[in-house]
């Protein structure tokens, strides 16, 4: 049995990627991706992406990780990256690998002072990953996540979706609306970012979709220009919408969108939807995954993908405490910080309690 923490660089980064290709061609995914964790260890310096590996007669468990600094404090917490993670395995590891899996893990979060763990499970890999899961942790069911099945033909495809949005796309396209994709240079991502961050504002999201300038060029610096495509839909010379996906492996992730309330009326981002749904059979992709909404299956942007496709998968989140007593602290010290701004501390289930901001 031997245990190791790799970076996002140099050879440990090529002992990452030989260990991803170890996996079953089906587990293999973006987010688990060395220069996928790389986009935020630019984008949010003070944080540190790593692989927990231990290897055993069986095979390998492994997962990657990202290690966030607790605010004003010496305390870190782990979470997976933006999207999904959680552990992986090859081999068939048995209950004493899991077992010796979840104390290196914990070694290796006291070493680093890490409080607690969230993170997103894979909606295609959760089944196997709970069984991987250590002993003691909460799994809390998040919302479904849409999904197209690109092994399909095209034409099963474009029946599955909405009769509204087919109609909606073949209007946008008598209407003269078109759909081009860019070149990714710096002044058409940084054109991107302004229009993105219009159309957060614009629909009230929280800070933390507010991405830094830096962040889309992060994207395609880090992961290559062939794993990043950004599409245009354009009516009348002008920029509507757009979508960002980014994808390796089997899969397109519909990463991000913005568009022009002004312009809804021309449908230019279902028209967008479905030629990504179009170019990436043509790529000979076998999934193209849309995510979710940002509430429950009443939030329009859900029922939005879900016209698509219809095919969803559930998405479970875990939490595990990995220092109780320094959690313990950290909650307290937040929750009398409540109590002096309103009287009370505020009910709720985020996890970790510690971050949910005053």
């Amino acid at each position: 049995m031997s245990g190791r923490v790799l970076s996002t660089r140099g050879a440990d980064r090529t002992a990452w990627l030989d260990l991803l290709a170890r996996l079953p061609p089906g587990q293999r995914d973006i987010h688990y991706h060395p220069d996928y964790m790389r986009i935020y260890e630019l984008t949010y310096p003070s944080d540190e992406a790593r692989l927990i590996v231990l290897e055993t007669a069986n095979g390998v468990m492994f997962q990657p990780v990202m290690v966030r600094p607790v605010p004003d404090t010496d305390y870190h917490d782990m979470s997976s990256v933006y999207g999904y993670g959680g552990p992986l395995c090859t081999g068939t590891p048995d209950a004493q690998d899991r077992a010796d899996f979840a104390a290196f893990f914990q070694q290796h979060a006291s070493d680093t002072g890490a409080v607690a763990e969230f993170c997103l499970l894979h909606p295609m890999l959760a089944d196997a990953q709970k069984a991987l899961c250590a002993d003691g942790t909460e799994f809390d069911y998040r919302k479904e996540v849409v999904v197209a099945d690109l092994r399909k033909p095209l034409s099963a495809i474009w029946a599955a979706i909405d009769e509204r949005q087919r109609k909606a796309a073949l209007a946008a396209r008598k209407a003269g609306v078109r759909v081009v994709m860019s070149d990714l240079s710096d002044g058409d991502l940084d054109a991107y970012h302004h229009r993105y961050l219009a159309t957060m504002q614009t629909v009230g999201a929280r800070a933390f979709w507010h991405f830094p300038e830096n962040y889309f060029h992060n994207c395609r610096d880090a992961l290559g220009a062939e794993h990043v495509s950004l599409f245009h839909a354009e009516a009348g010379g002008q920029i509507i919408a757009s979508v960002f996906h980014i994808h390796m492996y089997d899969t397109v992730y519909y990463h991000f969108s913005c568009s022009d309330p002004d312009a809804r009326k021309l449908n230019g981002t279902t028209l967008l939807l479905l030629d990504s749904l179009i170019w990436a059979h043509a790529q000979g992709f076998s999934w193209f995954h849309m995510g979710g909404g940002r509430t429950d299956e009443d939030d329009p942007l859900y029922r939005f993908k879900v016209a698509f496709s219809g095919q969803t998968l559930p998405l479970f989140s875990t939490r595990r405490i990995l220092d109780r007593s320094a959690y313990d602290a950290l909650t307290h010290a937040v929750k009398e910080q409540e109590i002096r701004k309103t009287g009370a501390p505020r009910q709720t289930d985020f996890f970790p309690r510690y971050r949910l901001q005053t």
